[in-house]
């Protein structure tokens, strides 16, 4: 049975947030001093299959929650770094 998606108390998130050490587990970026920056995300996405179990949260930027969507981190990174090359491609290109 699919699990509805659900509003954490602060003291959940302060736990998730110390765990990770206030840095988004995506992108490395320390919130410590980003607090509007953080977003605690489902690592394998309620729409497929994820829980909210602690162990499936992790904290991450508001840049890579909108990047990653629902997402399964696998596939994130996958779409990533092809976006990631085309870039550095298309730089190498213009100087050449």
């Amino acid at each position: 049975m699919k699990q509805k998606r659900k509003k954490f108390s602060k003291e959940f998130r302060k736990k998730i947030f110390e765990r990770d050490n206030y840095e988004c587990q995506l992108c490395n970026k320390n919130l410590l001093l980003l607090p509007l920056k953080r977003r605690i995300d489902h690592k394998i996405p309620l729409s497929k299959g994820g829980t909210n179990y602690i162990t499936n949260l992790w904290l991450v930027c508001e840049d890579c929650d909108k990047a990653k969507k629902n997402k399964l981190f696998k596939r994130f990174k996958k779409d990533t770094d092809i976006k990631l090359k085309k870039v550095i491609i298309n730089n190498l290109t213009k100087k050449i």
